[in-house]
């Protein structure tokens, strides 16, 4: 059995609190119906009340994993209403995995987080801008390309 990365562990374990189900034990049926999970492993991120702020599946790489947990808690604080906190968390997850998979869209959601809060197009521009430079083929590309002067 391998067993994970030291940085995985403590990605999960400083910002969540995990609990594992058994899919094969039929007990956890109800759970597993309840969000129709289809594939291992299958990580979602819960409020007290049951509710799904972020989900995503399949084994990762760990630099891919860390930045995919960072993101996920940024959507959840961005879904709560904690904009600073939440372009905290895109922005460290931009700044220490920006090879990663999910990176362009830590940049994307780390702009809007900060506009959320200032309020200031320049702010959610500036940040686009960094997706435009350095993901220039990624759909989040796509998702801030209205604001480009047709060619």
């Amino acid at each position: 059995m391998t067993y994970p990365d030291a940085g995985v562990i403590e990605a999960i374990t400083d910002t969540f609190v995990p609990c594992g189900i058994d899919i094969k034990n039929a007990d956890n049926k109800p759970v597993i119906e309840r969000f129709r999970q289809a594939w291992t492993p299958d990580f979602r991120v819960l409020g007290p009340d049951g509710f799904e702020y972020a989900h995503f599946n399949g084994f990762l790489p760990p630099d891919d994993f860390i930045a995919q947990a960072l993101v996920a808690a940024g959507q959840t604080r961005f879904r709560m209403g904690k904009y600073d906190r939440a372009a905290e968390l895109f922005d460290r997850a931009l700044r220490d995995h920006p090879q990663s998979r999910i990176a362009p869209e830590a940049a994307y959601w780390a702009a809007v987080s900060r506009y959320k809060v200032t309020k200031n197009r320049d702010d959610l521009h500036r940040g686009w801008r960094v997706i435009q430079e350095r993901y220039p083929d990624s759909p989040a590309r796509h998702w801030q390309s209205y604001i480009e002067d047709p060619a």
